[in-house]
């Protein structure tokens, strides 16, 4: 009975952390990009 709960336990912590490995991997690039979005409008805007 134990073996299962450490299983099910696992599995869970299993999810978890490849839900937050995927969010991570999406929201680091995602973030990047808009930083250097922001940046080329700041630059532009200086531009007269």
């Amino acid at each position: 009975m134990k073996h299962q709960v450490d299983q099910s336990q696992f599995k869970k912590w299993l999810i978890i952390g490849g839900i937050s490995f995927f969010i991570f991997s999406v929201v680091i690039p995602t973030r990047y990009l808009f930083d250097l979005e922001n940046v080329s409008v700041v630059l532009v805007d200086k531009i007269p």
